[in-house]
């Protein structure tokens, strides 16, 4: 028996049902007895016992994996127009999700103040999964961002992130190895030096508009053989966080 408890059902099948150690080592120990010689019972009950009381003591003494909490994030569709959604949310699962996702397209500006502000009062750090396509699918050439064709919008927008002060995640181009978005590999000329350079170039148009409250976020999908990513690696000068994408198909 490992973690909480035991499966009671286990391996007859998985079930949701556990029981504490306590209880799985008194049941445990209860046929154990009954199969041995009278006079080997008295020290079987002795055994049984301690064995109850060192497991129960692993039970209820705390690890060093459970002192610690993990900063727990979502996205909440629809919470854009409704941030309510997000109390509600926090409701379900009796806490507050230190990360809020959101994702902009190219269409529209990435840093919308009453957004940051919905996100930032309920004590969360907003993540922009910042997409480089419009609401239409047309995607930006990546190659073209990294000679600064795009350098208006991108530089506006650092100077938004600066004025709103507050520390804001940035997720670019999210699952770069992928391929089913423009900018990814082998989409719309989309390569791995493509990618870094257009990456690269954009840091330093943030940097250099003063925007450090913008935490980079470089964020592949799960390598499995056919999505290698590291050709896509900025570098650690570029890439504050890093994060990986996975997804569970059905199967």
């Amino acid at each position: 028996a490992t973690g909480p408890g035991v499966s009671v059902l286990w391996p007859i099948a998985d079930s949701p049902m556990m029981i504490p150690y306590a209880l799985y080592a008194i049941l445990l120990s209860l046929p154990m007895i009954a199969c041995l010689p009278r006079r080997r019972l008295a020290f079987a009950r002795g055994f049984a016992a301690l064995l109850t009381v060192a497991v129960f003591a692993l039970a209820v003494v705390p690890t060093s994996a459970s002192a610690h909490r993990i900063a727990m994030g979502t996205y909440v569709r629809g919470f854009e127009d409704s941030p309510g959604l997000l109390d509600r949310y926090a409701g379900d699962v009796g806490r507050a999700p230190a990360i809020i996702d959101t994702f902009k397209r190219w269409d529209v500006a990435p840093f919308y103040p009453p957004e940051l502000h919905e996100i930032a009062s309920r004590g969360a750090v907003p993540m922009i999964s910042w997409e480089p396509w419009t609401s239409d699918d047309h995607g930006f050439s990546l190659a073209a961002l990294a000679h600064g064709r795009y350098d208006r919008f991108v530089r506006r927008s650092a100077r938004e992130a600066k004025k709103w002060g507050g520390p804001i995640l940035l997720r670019f181009g999210q699952e770069m190895n992928g391929s089913w978005a423009p900018w990814q590999r082998g989409r719309n000329g989309t390569t791995g030096p493509r990618f870094v350079a257009a990456w690269r170039h954009m840091v330093k148009v943030f940097r250099q508009e003063g925007a450090d409250n913008v935490y980079w976020v470089w964020c592949p999908y799960v390598s499995n053989g056919l999505n290698p990513f590291m050709d896509f690696y900025p570098g650690g000068r570029w890439v504050n966080w890093i994060a990986l994408d996975g997804y569970n198909w059905g199967e």
